[in-house]
């Protein structure tokens, strides 16, 4: 009996997948398969593109940002060597720090049309939030130290000792030549 009772449930299933069969092979069930094969195929050509696109874009910016930064950081290293090799006694220290800060965030020092009336500390902080989670903490680094360094002229004012001003220039040289040679993000 037992035997019986497992033939007939196992009859079904046959029959099921015999009749799946037949449609499957059927000119009908032929062309539902061909149009649900190829709809897939076009969704994921669709989706694979799009990607392709944002990734591209976000790595053109990416490079965009890295250009502009980078001529801003040389232009400023420059300021900065520079008044440091000519000014031996460190008084004018002040103002050549906040002169090459405004030169550097000025609406003359770009290279690109729409990073114009960007601070350097934005378009640092632009590049951490872009780029991937293993490349953010050096660009991070570098935006905290932009930050301080534009903070400059607020810290040093006229009643500022010279030591103190010195203190804090010999601060953001060392900004500049360590913490701000970020060529190690896109690595």
């Amino acid at each position: 009996m037992e035997n019986i009772t497992e033939t007939t449930k196992a009859k079904p299933k046959s029959k099921t997948r015999k009749r799946l069969w037949e449609f499957c092979n059927s000119s009908l069930g032929i062309w539902v398969l061909s149009t649900i094969f190829i709809g897939l195929i076009t969704f994921s050509y669709q989706n694979f593109s799009q990607i392709y696109k944002e990734q591209t874009d976000k790595n053109k910016e990416i490079k965009s940002l890295e250009i502009e930064i980078n001529r801003r950081l040389f232009i400023f290293n420059s300021e900065i060597t520079e008044v440091a090799k000519v000014d031996t006694s460190k008084k004018s220290y002040p103002s050549k720090i906040e002169d090459a800060i405004r030169k550097v965030n000025s609406k003359n020092c770009y290279v690109f049309e729409q990073f114009r009336k960007r601070k350097l500390s934005s378009l640092l902080y632009e590049l951490y939030a872009l780029l991937p989670e293993k490349n953010k903490a050096v660009a991070y680094e570098a935006f905290e130290k932009m930050f301080i360094i534009e903070q400059f002229p607020a810290k040093i004012n006229k009643n500022t000792k010279s030591d103190k001003a010195t203190g804090y220039f010999d601060e953001i040289v060392t900004y500049t030549k360590t913490s701000l040679d970020i060529k190690d993000w896109n690595k």
